[in-house]
């Protein structure tokens, strides 16, 4: 991916300057479909999609306004004893312009660890529930 990271740079910069998100936002995974042999591609038996690249993105209305992918390194230093992932999803949400959105995921995000990363980017948890997305939004 090192080859690519000048490409999906100017693409991450286009996408976000290109769209002003509202006040809904998704984080979740993407999967690019990817038929032949690489290391870096992600086995998955139980989606449509089937294998390829998987990277974590923030989405709205099926627009992806930025994005990191798993098989690259982490684009920021990671913290003692915080996985990859919550790195990941912590930058992404550094990169959303402005502030007071809604974020909401799948329980794949949700962590307590990740909980601590957001609220010391002064991110504030409004609702969480088991059953229903947990939703947190950017105060100032």
């Amino acid at each position: 991916m090192a080859k690519c990271e000048p490409m999906l740079s100017y693409v991450r910069y286009k996408w976000g300057s290109c769209w002003l998100p509202g006040k809904r936002l998704s984080l979740d995974e993407e999967t690019a479909g990817f038929k032949g042999r690489s290391a870096m591609v992600t086995r998955i038996k139980n989606k449509r999609e089937g294998d390829g690249f998987q990277c974590d993105c923030i989405c709205e209305d099926g627009y992806t306004i930025t994005f990191w992918y798993r098989c690259d390194n982490l684009p920021c230093a990671q913290d003692a004893d915080v996985s990859p992932r919550d790195t990941r999803c912590a930058w992404l949400v550094d990169q959303l312009p402005g502030m007071w959105y809604h974020l909401y995921m799948d329980n794949l995000f949700t962590s307590w660890k990740f909980g601590v990363m957001l609220a010391k980017r002064q991110c504030r948890n409004v609702r969480s529930s088991a059953a229903r997305t947990t939703t947190t939004s950017r105060s100032t």
